[in-house]
């Protein structure tokens, strides 16, 4: 059986369409590897001289190298790799894949210093995939497993690599180190992924119960990485227009970019703290989960705020949710008539408080929240 990893599937079934069957079976898998190896070598010398030219990864192919600076070093390449823009970062995970798809055919003809760069390249490539997916959490132990099974498969490394040494708890927001020693991190771009990465995953989940504050720190957050991104010069083209002049870090785009990451990671460290006072605010105004949210749904225009005293806006949030708890049938939103009731429950108890913001937003805000709550214990 032959697996069309890079594409030469269908041009070597035509060939060997040509040959009979006894012939078939005499071809060995020599001739596989050979198709394969000089794709392995041409991807291999892109990933080199494209993307990590102006990278020093030699120490990889020490024999004596440490689980620590290996860890170092590909933590480094990470970082590096995410300094590019969003559309040089893709080509990079193209190339690198394109690259592990070869090697899978050759790995038995490589040179072990070609194991030794392919492997790390690879390990790269995972990383930034793992921290750059909106589809999975972001696991630390995840990681390291992956990235060791890979080395020790590869080269032959018996140790386990630890790329995030220094958060022992694994990545929360809520453990009470974690933004510090965010702070403290050389590798800046991978801080930010980091933290654009935990803050996408902890706003996913605020969404589902509270969606004016959900959607409050979700555009804040594509904000900032907006920014971030436009703000991220292609380095290849940066460096060549520099070629030649030697004191390129201290070009005024390099002295942007330094400024646009630290910028960048105080407003995410911003957002991330109060995303986890967030978690907190409910218990400090006596209010259930469920209340809390329709909080942020009635005091949403800034002018409610300060029409109300606080009590005034928690006692309306009470009774607000009070009235609907009583409203949601099992299938409330199926029916119009059942969303009808509910609208003119909501209608009756903003008017009787004199609500100074507009009652077809505040009641269509209302509603948007309550289906969000719909089959959950709304009162808890």
């Amino acid at each position: 059986m032959i697996v069309d990893y890079i594409g030469i599937g269908k041009a070597l079934k035509e060939a060997m369409s040509d040959y009979t069957t006894s012939d078939q079976e005499a071809i060995d898998n020599a001739n596989i590897r050979d198709s394969a190896y000089p794709k392995f070598q041409e991807k291999l010398e892109v990933c080199r001289n494209v993307f990590f030219n102006r990278f020093n990864y030699s120490k990889i192919f020490s024999k004596t190298i440490t689980d620590s600076d290996m860890a170092n070093l590909i933590r480094d390449g990470i970082d590096h790799i995410l300094s590019y823009n969003e559309e040089m970062q893709k080509d990079f995970k193209d190339q690198a894949y394109q690259l592990k798809q070869a090697h899978t055919l050759c790995s038995s003809v490589t040179t072990e210093a070609e194991q030794r760069e392919a492997a790390y390249i690879e390990a790269v490539r995972i990383s930034v995939n793992r921290i750059g997916s909106s589809t999975s959490a972001l696991s630390k132990a995840e990681i390291n497993e992956q990235i060791s099974e890979l080395l020790h498969q590869s080269i032959q490394s018996e140790g386990v690599i630890n790329l995030f040494q220094d958060f022992e708890r694994g990545f929360s927001l809520f453990d009470p180190n974690f933004l510090e020693k965010i702070e403290k991190m050389e590798q800046k771009n991978l801080s930010v992924e980091l933290l654009n990465k935990l803050l996408t995953d902890e706003i996913r989940s605020i969404v589902r119960t509270d969606i004016v504050k959900g959607e409050e720190f979700s555009e804040r957050l594509k904000r900032i990485m907006k920014k971030y991104r436009e703000g991220l010069v292609d380095n290849a083209e940066q460096l060549d227009r520099f070629a030649g002049i030697a004191d390129v870090v201290n070009s005024e785009d390099a002295e942007y970019n330094l400024s646009n990451l630290q910028t960048t990671r105080e407003e995410l460290m911003k957002l991330a703290k109060e995303a986890m006072a967030l978690e907190k605010e409910h218990e400090s105004l006596g209010l259930s989960r469920a209340e809390m949210a329709f909080y942020h749904a009635v005091s949403n225009p800034e002018n409610v705020q300060d029409f109300y005293t606080n009590d005034q806006l928690i006692q309306l949030t009470k009774d607000l949710t009070d009235s609907i708890a009583d409203e949601m049938t099992s299938d409330w939103m199926m029916r119009e008539s059942g969303r009808a009731n509910v609208r003119r429950t909501i209608k009756r108890l903003l008017k009787r408080y004199k609500y100074p913001g507009n009652y077809n937003e505040a009641i269509q805000l209302v509603i948007k929240q309550a289906e969000h709550w719909d089959g959950m214990q709304i009162a808890t």
